[in-house]
């Protein structure tokens, strides 16, 4: 046996956390091909290694004569360490190319392997992927990893995958005008967004800009409902806090230049209602999202969509008071003849 030290499947390799920690394991004759993750622009879980992170992904590819040598193999985090079963070696004189993702720690359905699509070659490809809002889908490629020779195959560093956010994810955020509402208390319920589509094909592409391309989705299909409080819990704006925001939703990047409607339901309590300007029952409002700098969601991005509340959502115009000038002083006369000596008196 050969004793060997090496990253492979070494924790700690986070964008976040800057470092690398070396595991040292012993393995038979030839060199095991280890994994290491990155996970960058964290939004949500999956931003971090380990407990509450990202503990699962999924690896495929291999070298140009084996393209399966990976097939889906799944690779786990546990006790600050990377693992796989059964252990892959390297062999001299190929080139590998790899590629990987998580759906939340899980897997998804239709993903293969493109080996015929020129550009996309050796990416993966996730036909028909659904959405339902709470997943959020990461993805890696790393490609043209040359082994040189026999030496080389036992030195070999690990795989070092960096993960990009490949789903959309979107948010709304309520705030309540605080001088035309003074003294009302509003509950913000059943927030959806209708006429989404919730279904779409992914197939990998090259890195730009830090994030993958709008491209690299098509076939959006549906006409689905995607509510914003699944948790059950409404947003309350009051005086002491203004202001709410949804979770986010993770959707599949599409088209969103004002072809999507958002809904949602405000119940006032407090002055407005007790001096019966407006009923304390529910208020529905349906908004045309507004367009997007380039009419799109795009892979990787966040959209948090902001609407003030104030009285005239409720039908109700305020009597407000403005001040339009403050004149200024006007300058008074004196005629000197009218003043007097003996007007002037005093005592020495």
């Amino acid at each position: 046996m050969r004793k060997s030290i090496f990253t492979a499947l070494a924790a700690g390799a986070v964008v976040l956390a800057g470092c690398a920690k070396i595991e040292t394991t012993e393995v038979p004759e030839g060199r095991v091909i280890g994994f290491d993750n990155f996970v960058t622009n964290a939004v949500k879980a999956l931003d971090t290694e380990g407990d509450g992170g990202l503990t699962t992904f999924y690896v495929y590819g291999g070298h140009t004569d084996n393209t399966t040598l990976f097939a889906g193999t799944t690779v786990s985090y546990a006790d600050g360490a990377w693992s796989y079963s059964p252990l892959k070696y390297w062999e001299a004189t190929k080139t590998y190319n790899f590629a990987a993702y998580s759906n939340e720690n899980g897997t998804a359905e239709n993903v293969s392997l493109v080996t015929d699509e020129g550009d996309n070659q050796y990416h993966l490809k996730i036909e028909n992927y659904k959405s339902d809002g709470t997943k959020d889908l990461i993805y890696a490629y790393s490609h043209g990893i040359v082994c040189n020779d026999a030496e080389a195959a036992l030195n070999m560093p690990s795989v070092e995958l960096t993960f990009y956010h490949i789903l959309s994810r979107v948010a709304f955020k309520f705030t309540k005008d605080a001088v035309s509402l003074t003294g009302t208390d509003i509950a913000v319920s059943n927030i959806q967004i209708e006429s989404l589509s919730d279904q779409g094909t992914f197939t990998g592409e090259n890195i730009t800009d830090a994030q993958c391309p709008y491209g690299a989705w098509n076939g959006q299909t549906g006409t689905a409902t995607q509510a914003f409080d699944q948790a059950g819990t409404n947003i309350s704006l009051t005086d002491g806090q203004a202001d709410g925001q949804t979770d986010f939703e993770y959707l599949i990047p599409q088209a969103a230049g004002g072809t999507m409607t958002v809904t949602f339901t405000l119940t006032p309590t407090g002055t407005i209602v007790n001096e019966n300007r407006v009923q304390s029952e529910g208020h529905e409002f349906s908004v045309t999202l507004p367009a997007t700098s380039d009419n799109q969601w795009n892979p990787g991005y966040t959209y948090v969509y902001t609407a003030e509340i104030n009285a005239s959502n409720f039908g109700l115009a305020p009597i407000i008071f403005d001040v339009e000038e403050i004149k200024g002083w006007t300058g008074g006369t004196i005629n000197e003849d009218d003043i007097l000596d003996d007007d002037i008196t005093g005592t020495n």
